[in-house]
């Protein structure tokens, strides 16, 4: 029960980033007593700091928090950006899928295909995958890594699997994303490996939910114009879009 309350506690200031106590005892219907708490444990996790009433949630550039808090971090946009992406593949197409919460999203949207190839290097992905028997599915293996929670192959027998393969549409993840630097990511290996898999795909897509936006973290993955298409959601505060004369934006 504190498990499930501290994810969506998590989650809502991932989203709105600053907020006070009493924000937040009202949103959830618990005493001030108990959010409290509950921030001291957020403390520990350094997500959060408090100031006078007022909590600031961490923006971290370059450490990834744990797979199951990304998880949970703007889901409902992650699962809108998935079925969005789903209208880009067709029975029949060759695809690839990075690794991220987003594009795990996406593999879930695929259980009705007949005829389709999908390439991945996230176990988490496999595992959904493989419970949809009309689907060709290839593991990109590799050096296996636990990327904060989340097990993932990437390095150098990974990217020379990669190349052996030409795929109909990447869709890639990233950790941050700068319309002017191009995408990034906070491990090398990642980082190269994703690269690779741009390399591969006629098509390139990018499945990013807006809080990755308009940050750099180490490692870069790729120019911005070496990427066809970015699906994400749109941004509140600003109220208005993004816009590019390089590449093509879908909001959901």
């Amino acid at each position: 029960m504190k498990k499930k309350r501290l994810d969506q506690l998590i989650a809502f200031l991932s989203e709105h980033t600053t907020v006070t106590i009493q924000e937040l005892a009202d949103q959830f219907n618990l005493s001030t007593m108990t959010i409290r708490r509950d921030l001291k444990e957020l403390e520990k996790m350094d997500l959060v700091r408090r100031s006078q009433g007022v909590v600031t949630f961490n923006t971290f550039e370059n450490v990834e928090m744990d797979y199951n808090i990304r998880w949970q971090t703007n889901l409902q946009y992650k699962q809108k950006i998935a079925q969005q992406a789903r209208e880009w593949i067709k029975n029949g197409d060759t695809i690839l899928l990075d690794s991220g919460t987003t594009t795990c999203c996406l593999a879930k949207e695929l259980y009705d295909f007949q005829d389709l190839t999908v390439i991945t290097n996230d176990l988490n992905i496999l595992k959904i995958l493989l419970n949809y028997e009309h689907l060709t599915v290839i593991f990109a293996g590799g050096n296996v890594g636990l990327s904060s929670g989340m097990r993932v192959c990437s390095g150098y027998y990974t990217q020379e699997f990669l190349k052996q393969f030409r795929v109909n549409t990447a869709f890639i993840g990233v950790m941050s994303l700068d319309m002017e630097a191009g995408l990034f990511h906070s491990t090398a290996d990642l980082a190269l490996t994703k690269k690779e898999m741009v390399g591969i795909a006629n098509r390139k897509i990018v499945l990013v939910d807006n809080s990755k936006f308009n940050k750099r973290t180490s490692f870069k993955i790729c120019d911005i114009q070496e990427i066809d298409h970015i699906i994400t959601n749109r941004f509140e505060k600003e109220n208005k879009p993004l816009f590019s004369e390089n590449i093509d934006i879908t909001y959901v």
